[in-house]
């Protein structure tokens, strides 16, 4: 069987023989990409474990902040309850932010507890005409 070339001369189809460079090439690219899908497929396993860690703690009951900052990494990805009031006079509104078009601030709000330091509370957005604490 030969194969035959733009310049008419017929050429035996074996006479393709890769280089040395191409074929040590052509392994290692082989190589990386199954080494780039094996790290895909471990990385798969770690999301969808922090996934389902993070599902459990949100819909696990509600738990007492803690006063101690260095116990805080058990009340992460968790609801808290806490008991206080809001200094709504130091608010914080963080200007120019729209949410789906519309403009309004992102409030946050000091928290001073019956039982602990004061915490700063993320509000949530709010519409630029909505924006006083009494709204």
């Amino acid at each position: 069987m030969s194969v035959s070339g733009d310049s008419g001369l017929a050429l035996p189809w074996h006479a393709f023989r890769p280089t040395l460079g191409s074929t040590v090439a052509a392994i290692v690219g082989v190589a990386l990409l199954v080494g780039l899908g094996s790290w895909q497929m471990y990385r798969l396993g770690w999301k969808t474990d922090l996934i389902a860690e993070r599902t459990a703690h949100l819909n696990a009951a509600p738990v007492a902040l803690p006063t101690e900052t260095s116990a805080l990494a058990d009340a992460l990805w968790r609801p808290v309850t806490l008991t206080g009031r809001f200094l709504h006079d130091q608010e914080l509104h963080l200007a120019a932010r729209s949410l789906r078009g519309n403009v309004g601030v992102h409030v946050l709000t000091p928290f001073v507890r019956e039982d602990g330091p004061t915490v700063l509370v993320n509000r949530g957005w709010a519409p630029d005409d909505r924006k006083d604490p009494s709204t």
